[in-house]
């Protein structure tokens, strides 16, 4: 979806628990890019996430506000990140994803400056 990505962390909840469920992923440095090696560092329930009620904005547009505490994440991050969001269904069917080219092709990242 993104490209590159060359993901470190993976924050994974369900917004109808409003991510209160979410639990972070580290992807070990030694594994090969091509596995799905992600390690459990930060179990469900430990409020790395808020977030918002999701709200109604146009037909089917809801929006969300969240915020991640970056104090939580269990390793030193450069002040400046790559981060993708990716909403699926129950059937792993995506309905969301940001950033997004309209053509389908891998998009770049959007940059978030840490502060």
């Amino acid at each position: 979806m993104w490209d590159p990505c060359g993901a470190e962390f993976l924050l994974e909840g369900f917004i109808s628990a409003n991510l209160e469920d979410v639990t972070v992923f580290n992807f070990p440095a030694d594994a090969a890019q091509d596995d799905w090696a992600w390690t459990e560092v930060l179990g469900p329930g430990s409020g790395i996430i808020k977030m918002s009620s999701p709200k109604t904005i146009n037909g089917d547009i809801v929006a969300i506000e969240m915020y991640i505490i970056k104090e939580m994440i269990p390793a030193t991050l450069a002040p400046e990140i790559g981060i993708g969001i990716f909403s699926s269904d129950e059937n792993w069917s995506d309905n969301g994803v940001l950033p997004n080219t309209a053509t389908g092709d891998p998009a770049p990242l959007m940059t978030l400056k840490l502060q």
